[in-house]
């Protein structure tokens, strides 16, 4: 048998693990929680797809992507993925701790208003942006 080790290349300065459907073929095998997960299969063409979804009750918005993958007889493949947002992750994260130290710190009358209106324009920003690559959301590295 065959084995593919996926593993997940994080970016950012928080470091969150974020449950992630596998799939192949299209079809979900199993939730990946950890930093990476070996899956065993026979020899193959396979489409391997890494899926991040919220479930709002039927309708479940997510991210995704998928990457065909050739596996030879007893052979060992490594695929590394990570998000293509690295500098959106990193302002995001800056930003995300600017706003936990709001509740701590108040600034002054004019920057405390051009601060909310600069972060929630860049959050409308971040939003539109994911969502018109959704599709596309992570890319992978076959080692």
């Amino acid at each position: 048998m065959s084995f593919i080790t996926l593993r997940h290349r994080q970016s950012g300065l928080i470091p969150m693990r974020i449950p992630l459907w596998v799939l192949i073929g299209g079809r979900p095998v199993g939730l990946m929680r950890g930093k990476e997960v070996k899956i065993e299969l026979p020899k193959g063409v396979y489409s391997l797809g890494v899926r991040f979804c919220v479930p709002l009750g039927k309708w479940q918005p997510g991210v995704q992507a998928e990457h065909k993958v050739v596996v030879g007889e007893d052979e060992h493949v490594v695929v590394e993925f990570t998000s293509r947002e690295r500098l959106w992750n990193l302002l995001f994260d800056i930003d995300l701790m600017l706003c936990l130290l709001s509740f701590f710190i108040t600034l002054p009358s004019p920057w405390g208003t051009v601060y909310d209106v600069v972060s929630n324009g860049f959050f409308l920003l971040w939003a539109i942006h994911v969502w018109t690559i959704r599709t596309r959301f992570f890319t992978f590295t076959i080692h």
